[in-house]
Protein backbone atom coordinates (compact mmCIF):
# COMPACT_ATOMS: atom_id res chain seq x y z
CA UNK A 1 0.00 0.00 0.00
CA UNK A 2 1.32 3.43 -0.85
CA UNK A 3 1.33 6.39 1.49
CA UNK A 4 -1.58 8.05 -0.33
CA UNK A 5 -3.71 4.93 0.04
CA UNK A 6 -2.88 4.71 3.75
CA UNK A 7 -3.80 8.37 4.29
CA UNK A 8 -7.09 8.00 2.41
CA UNK A 9 -7.93 4.84 4.40
CA UNK A 10 -7.37 6.61 7.72
CA UNK A 11 -9.06 9.81 6.49
CA UNK A 12 -12.68 8.79 7.42
CA UNK A 13 -11.56 7.92 10.94
CA UNK A 14 -9.72 11.20 11.28
CA UNK A 15 -12.60 13.26 9.83
CA UNK A 16 -15.01 11.52 12.25
CA UNK A 17 -12.80 12.43 15.22
CA UNK A 18 -12.38 15.97 13.91
CA UNK A 19 -16.15 16.47 13.54
CA UNK A 20 -16.66 15.15 17.09
CA UNK A 21 -14.07 17.57 18.45
CA UNK A 22 -15.65 20.44 16.51
CA UNK A 23 -19.08 19.52 17.90
CA UNK A 24 -17.69 19.35 21.45
CA UNK A 25 -15.99 22.72 21.04
CA UNK A 26 -19.23 24.22 19.72
CA UNK A 27 -21.19 22.81 22.67
CA UNK A 28 -18.66 24.29 25.10
CA UNK A 29 -18.94 27.71 23.42
CA UNK A 30 -22.75 27.62 23.61
CA UNK A 31 -22.66 26.56 27.29
CA UNK A 32 -20.22 29.36 28.13
CA UNK A 33 -22.39 31.95 26.35
CA UNK A 34 -25.49 30.68 28.19
CA UNK A 35 -23.75 30.90 31.58
CA UNK A 36 -22.50 34.39 30.77
CA UNK A 37 -26.00 35.46 29.70
CA UNK A 38 -27.50 34.17 32.96
CA UNK A 39 -24.83 35.96 35.00
CA UNK A 40 -25.55 39.23 33.18
CA UNK A 41 -29.31 38.74 33.60
CA UNK A 42 -28.87 38.22 37.35
CA UNK A 43 -26.64 41.27 37.81
CA UNK A 44 -29.54 43.63 38.71
CA UNK A 45 -30.80 41.05 41.22
CA UNK A 46 -27.36 40.83 42.83
CA UNK A 47 -27.47 44.59 43.46
CA UNK A 48 -30.70 44.31 45.50
CA UNK A 49 -30.70 43.97 49.28
CA UNK A 50 -30.69 40.30 50.46
CA UNK A 51 -34.39 40.14 51.51
CA UNK A 52 -35.59 41.52 48.16
CA UNK A 53 -33.12 39.34 46.30
CA UNK A 54 -34.67 36.22 47.84
CA UNK A 55 -38.18 37.40 46.96
CA UNK A 56 -37.17 38.07 43.36
CA UNK A 57 -35.53 34.64 43.08
CA UNK A 58 -38.63 32.92 44.52
CA UNK A 59 -40.88 34.84 42.15
CA UNK A 60 -38.63 33.96 39.24
CA UNK A 61 -38.68 30.29 40.27
CA UNK A 62 -42.50 30.34 40.51
CA UNK A 63 -42.72 32.01 37.11
CA UNK A 64 -40.39 29.40 35.60
CA UNK A 65 -42.49 26.57 37.08
CA UNK A 66 -45.66 28.12 35.70
CA UNK A 67 -44.00 28.54 32.30
CA UNK A 68 -42.99 24.87 32.39
CA UNK A 69 -46.50 23.77 33.41
CA UNK A 70 -48.36 25.77 30.75
CA UNK A 71 -47.15 23.81 27.67
CA UNK A 72 -47.92 20.50 29.41
CA UNK A 73 -51.45 21.61 30.29
CA UNK A 74 -51.95 23.02 26.82
CA UNK A 75 -50.76 19.82 25.14
CA UNK A 76 -53.06 17.71 27.34
CA UNK A 77 -55.99 19.92 26.42
CA UNK A 78 -55.15 19.77 22.71
CA UNK A 79 -54.78 15.97 22.78
CA UNK A 80 -58.20 15.63 24.42
CA UNK A 81 -59.70 18.06 21.90
CA UNK A 82 -58.22 16.09 18.99
CA UNK A 83 -59.53 12.81 20.44
CA UNK A 84 -63.03 14.29 20.84
CA UNK A 85 -62.89 15.65 17.30
CA UNK A 86 -61.88 12.25 15.90
CA UNK A 87 -64.70 10.52 17.79
CA UNK A 88 -67.25 13.04 16.50
CA UNK A 89 -65.96 12.62 12.94
CA UNK A 90 -66.25 8.82 13.24
CA UNK A 91 -69.82 9.10 14.55
CA UNK A 92 -70.77 11.40 11.67
CA UNK A 93 -69.14 9.10 9.13
CA UNK A 94 -71.05 6.12 10.52
CA UNK A 95 -74.36 7.97 10.22
CA UNK A 96 -73.67 9.37 6.79
CA UNK A 97 -74.32 7.19 3.76
CA UNK A 98 -72.00 7.30 0.84
CA UNK A 99 -73.31 8.54 -2.49
CA UNK A 100 -73.56 5.08 -4.07
CA UNK A 101 -75.66 3.70 -1.22
CA UNK A 102 -78.00 6.66 -1.38
CA UNK A 103 -78.44 6.33 -5.15
CA UNK A 104 -79.13 2.57 -4.87
CA UNK A 105 -81.70 3.25 -2.14
CA UNK A 106 -83.45 5.88 -4.27
CA UNK A 107 -83.45 3.55 -7.32
CA UNK A 108 -85.04 0.71 -5.31
CA UNK A 109 -87.64 3.12 -3.96
CA UNK A 110 -88.47 4.29 -7.50
CA UNK A 111 -88.79 0.66 -8.69
CA UNK A 112 -91.19 -0.18 -5.82
CA UNK A 113 -93.31 2.87 -6.62
CA UNK A 114 -93.39 1.93 -10.35
CA UNK A 115 -94.51 -1.65 -9.51
CA UNK A 116 -97.21 -0.32 -7.18
CA UNK A 117 -98.43 2.07 -9.90
CA UNK A 118 -98.52 -0.79 -12.48
CA UNK A 119 -100.49 -3.00 -10.07
CA UNK A 120 -102.96 -0.20 -9.39
CA UNK A 121 -103.32 0.47 -13.13
CA UNK A 122 -103.95 -3.26 -13.81
CA UNK A 123 -106.52 -3.42 -11.01
CA UNK A 124 -108.27 -0.31 -12.33
CA UNK A 125 -108.28 -1.71 -15.87
CA UNK A 126 -109.65 -5.04 -14.63
CA UNK A 127 -112.44 -3.30 -12.72
CA UNK A 128 -113.41 -1.20 -15.72
CA UNK A 129 -113.55 -4.24 -18.03
CA UNK A 130 -115.61 -6.15 -15.49
CA UNK A 131 -118.08 -3.28 -15.21
CA UNK A 132 -118.41 -3.07 -18.97
CA UNK A 133 -118.92 -6.82 -19.34
CA UNK A 134 -121.41 -6.94 -16.51
CA UNK A 135 -119.66 -9.72 -14.64
CA UNK A 136 -119.41 -9.38 -10.90
CA UNK A 137 -116.17 -8.06 -9.45
CA UNK A 138 -113.51 -10.58 -8.54
CA UNK A 139 -114.27 -10.30 -4.83
CA UNK A 140 -117.92 -11.28 -5.33
CA UNK A 141 -116.98 -14.23 -7.60
CA UNK A 142 -114.82 -15.73 -4.88
CA UNK A 143 -117.60 -15.46 -2.31
CA UNK A 144 -120.16 -17.47 -4.37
Amino acid sequence: MTENQQQSASSPERSGRESESVAEAGAQVVATIARLGLAVAQLPVALLPPEYRDEVRESTRDLAQAAAYFPRAMSTMLVEFARDLDQARERDAARREDLGSRLRHEARKAQREARRARRQAKAAARESTERESGSPPEDERNIN
